[in-house]
This record gives C-alpha cells, sequence and structure tokens, in this order.
C-alpha cells in the first residue's frame, strides 16, 4: 500500500473522551493524527493540552487547542486545511469523530487499501460505525433494517437511513466516517459553515460536494470503528429545544440545496416532528422555528456549497 495514513479529528470540551480515541489509535499503524480542539475555558484547554502531550509521546500527533467554540464545521474545516498543508497525492484521510475507538489496523487501512487500489475517480471511502450503545438521548436517525430498504426509506425521506449491520446496498451517502484522497481536498470540497449549531447534515452536505466534484463514493464494510455514543458534551451539548431546530433547520436547508422536490422535503419534514413530539412541545416549536429559519438563510444566499 503506498502513501501514507492520517487520522483527522475534531473536538469539543471532551478531553477525557478524545484521549480514549488516541489511545485507541496507537495500535492501529496510523502514521499521524491531526487534531483540532475547542474548549470552552482555559481549564478545559489546559486538559486537552494534558491529554495531547501525553498521546505525542508514543506517537505522531500534530494539534491545535483552540479557546472557545469555532463550531463543529469550522472546527473540521481546520482538519482539512491541516491534513492538506502535509498529504501527498497518494496518502489517506481518515475523519475520525472523537468518541471512535479503533479496533484495529485493519479496521483503518481497509479504507486506505481500496482508495489506493481503485481508480483515482473513486474519492471517498465509507465506512461501517459500529455503536457499542443506544444514546438514551437523541438517538441518531439509523435503523437496522432489511437490504434494500435503508436506500429506499433514504430517496424517499432525504435521510441517511442506514442499514447498519451490512451497510447501503447502493451508496449515495455513507456514515461520517470516511477515507479521502488528497485531490478531494484539492477540489475545494469542506464542511459549509452555515449548518450551524448541533452540525447536523454536514456529512451529508461534505458527501454532495463530493459527488459534484465528479468523485464517487464507496462503501468499505471491513473499514470500521466503534462508537462510544457519549451522551454528553461535543455538539451534542444542547438541550432538547435547540437539538431540534438545528435538525429541522439544517436538514431542510440541506434539501433546498439538493433540489429535492416537495413531497421529499415533506416528508423528511415528518420524520423530525414525529420524533420531536415524542420530546414534547418545546421540541415541535424548535422545528417550526427551524423550518422559518432554513427559509431565510436559503433565501439570503448567492451561491452554495463548502467554505
Amino acid at each position: 500500500m503506498a502513501g501514507r495514513v492520517y487520522v483527522g479529528v475534531a473536538s469539543y470540551d471532551r478531553p477525557r473522551v478524545l484521549s480514549l480515541c488516541l489511545r485507541s489509535l496507537r495500535f492501529c499503524g496510523v502514521d499521524a493524527v491531526l487534531v483540532e480542539a475547542d474548549a470552552s475555558t482555559r481549564s478545559v484547554a489546559e486538559e486537552y493540552e494534558d491529554v495531547l502531550v501525553e498521546a505525542s509521546a508514543s506517537m505522531s500527533v500534530e494539534w491545535h487547542v483552540h479557546l472557545g467554540r469555532r463550531g463543529s464545521p469550522a472546527a473540521r474545516n481546520a482538519v482539512l486545511r491541516r491534513a492538506r498543508s502535509v498529504m501527498l497525492d497518494d496518502d489517506t484521510l481518515v475523519l475520525y469523530d472523537d468518541d471512535y475507538v479503533c479496533p484495529g489496523p485493519r479496521a483503518v487501512h481497509a479504507a486506505a487499501l481500496r482508495l489506493s487500489s481503485s481508480d483515482t475517480g473513486v474519492g471517498v471511502v465509507g465506512g461501517r460505525v459500529v455503536n457499542l450503545k443506544r444514546r438514551r438521548r437523541d438517538p441518531d436517525f439509523s435503523l437496522n433494517v432489511l437490504p434494500g430498504l435503508a436506500d429506499a426509506l433514504t430517496r424517499l425521506t432525504g435521510f441517511v437511513f442506514l442499514d447498519t449491520r451490512h451497510g447501503p446496498r447502493i451508496v449515495e451517502r455513507t456514515t461520517p466516517l470516511m477515507a479521502l484522497r488528497r485531490s478531494v481536498l484539492d477540489a475545494g470540497v469542506a464542511y459549509d459553515p452555515s449548518y450551524a449549531g448541533t452540525g447536523y447534515r454536514e456529512e451529508s452536505d461534505f458527501q454532495r460536494q463530493v459527488r459534484e466534484r465528479g468523485f464517487s463514493i464507496v462503501y468499505e464494510p471491513s473499514f470500521t470503528a466503534l462508537h462510544l455514543c457519549v451522551e454528553d458534551g461535543g455538539n451534542r451539548g444542547f438541550d432538547v429545544g435547540e437539538r431540534f431546530y438545528w435538525k429541522a433547520r439544517n436538514h431542510l436547508l440541506y434539501s433546498m440545496r439538493m433540489g429535492s422536490g416537495f413531497a421529499k422535503r415533506v416528508a423528511g419534514l415528518a420524520v423530525i416532528a414525529l420524533y420531536a413530539a415524542l420530546h414534547g412541545a418545546t421540541a415541535l416549536s424548535a422545528v417550526a422555528r427551524g423550518v422559518r429559519d432554513a427559509a431565510g438563510v436559503r433565501g439570503g444566499e448567492v451561491g452554495s456549497g463548502g467554505a
């Protein structure tokens, strides 16, 4: 396998969780880890620094701790810029969440091998995220459904419904666990900061840009990460109203940018509204605000895409 393998991680206010991620990567045969950490307070920043200094003693880690919250898309873009500054054409960047744990070398290198053995039109390899538990609060919109049904549900609603046991049968979108070529970064693909707040749907928009620039996305089932499903911290540290506001706003914004028809937009928002109804009137009111504000954002745009 040619080229180096980098893992890029963005983290916010979860230094202890990041420590678990970094410890697992020691044994996964990666060449370097690129970390962008945001801290809400000086004490959290110092804890991040302690974690990263410790990790640097046993593996190659390039890192930056930022005091303040940039937001998920902006922090992830900082990871992409750092990666582009060090990657060569045959290198691979693996995008990780801070609560992912690497189960072994093959779990990462399977993606790099898939990229190196594919033609250059394949820009992204998507992987399988294994949830170690189900979140009690605000679980993800992913179902372990029958083969073929995941893609049908995705096309119907605009959501990323995944067959989490086998992966999607026809890959139009994949999980946030992605490995990509440098040429994808050279093409200007980036996370769009207008998907603010919890950052909901920013990965979907990232993958939209990948396809619009002529690259394809493939799925590699042996490319895996174990997901700790941490309940608190990071971009999940919002109350129920805020979470549903950003879900509705960012989902509708993404649907409009995709040119989804009226029926698909309604179907997608119906999923959110039904889910919000389980959380009470505050969540439903937040969905209504999100729908209103998404229309305002879209109406004020000159163009769309990564920034």
